[in-house]
């Protein structure tokens, strides 16, 4: 074993200068980051790994996680076990995954995470050891440049939405409500900072807004976060009403761009009032008065205040590609 490698794993561990040398040399603690080309943006996901390798008999060992503070966190799965060549040694070693938020801009300090174990040296004694990563520095740089104002902040490194509705939306029985449910997965993100549910309003239609389920799906590439936002409606006048295209904007950081995710428009109407896609106008066969009302539509606007849970999904995703 060279006395560089040596050097070098008492450098990682200040706490071993008074243990002995060879002792000392059996393990190491390493921290790694995946970062952008540019500096992260507050509130995108960095991808922190933690590796830990101990060349001895392990009896005991705990793994303290610094309380990073500035970020907010969310682990990938448990620990797992990986192996390394050292020195010309296969290594049994632990690894941990975790995705961190910056939640402030500047140069943020990662603690050093600690490993405290319990070793069973040649002469069958039992010593407790601790190693130690080295800090770790990130630069992190503030939205407000790019993200234009009153507009929610999505970084994600994709975004997918669906639309579905319990009957069809233009052909609505007289009496009965639809069901309209909107699901937006973002990749990169938990559950909880998804956009708050919008305000929905139109002239000559009930709106019922549904309660948000908001949840966490834990893949390898980071979380999935899902967020699934319900409206019941109701028309109460033969006249049509048209529901504007919903903009869902998103940083996307593998671009490094700003991109909108885009639900069509949508005609809301009565069983048995003919609305043609490419006319504003309708000719009205149903029973109810023939006067037409004025029809207006609140525009979505993500500016509410976060609120949510974060769950663990029974069904994990895995690497699928978001659509």
């Amino acid at each position: 074993m060279s006395a560089a490698f040596i050097a070098a794993l008492l450098s990682i561990s200040p706490a071993l200068a008074d243990a002995p040398a060879p002792l000392a040399a059996l393990g190491r603690v390493e921290v790694t980051l995946d970062l952008p080309k540019d500096k992260p943006y507050v509130g995108e996901m960095i991808l922190l790994r933690m590796r830990s390798f101990v060349r001895a008999d392990v009896v005991l060992d705990r793994i303290d996680q610094p309380p990073l503070l500035n970020f907010s966190w969310q682990q990938l799965g448990h620990d797992k076990p990986v192996e390394a060549m050292i020195d010309g040694y296969r290594v049994a070693g632990i690894e941990r995954d975790l995705a961190i938020f910056p939640t402030t801009a500047g140069r943020l300090i990662i603690e050093p995470f600690n490993r405290h174990v319990t070793v069973v040296t040649a002469d069958n004694q039992r010593v407790d050891t601790d190693f130690s990563s080295k800090p770790v520095y990130v630069d992190v740089q503030t939205f407000t440049a790019i993200n234009p104002p009153g507009s929610w902040w999505m970084p994600a490194a994709a975004v997918s939405r669906n639309e579905s509705w319990s009957q069809p939306p233009d052909e609505i029985k007289p009496g009965t409500l639809a069901r309209r449910t909107v699901v937006v997965e973002a990749l990169g993100l938990t559950g909880d900072r998804l956009p708050p549910p919008p305000e929905v309003q139109a002239p000559g239609t009930l709106v019922f807004r549904g309660p948000v389920s908001r949840e966490t799906i834990i893949t390898d590439e980071g979380p999935i976060a899902r967020g699934t936002y319900v409206w019941d409606l109701r028309p109460v006048s033969s006249s049509p009403a048209k529901l504007p295209a919903i903009d869902v904007s998103w940083f996307d950081t593998r671009t490094r761009r700003l991109r909108d995710s885009a639900i069509p428009e949508q005609w809301v109407a009565l069983v048995g009032t003919l609305v043609h896609p490419s006319h504003e106008k309708r000719q009205s066969v149903g029973p109810l008065s023939a006067g037409p009302l004025a029809v207006g539509v609140a525009g979505f606007a993500w500016t509410a205040a976060l609120v949510g849970f974060v769950s663990t999904s029974r069904r994990p995703l895995g690497r699928r590609a978001l659509r």
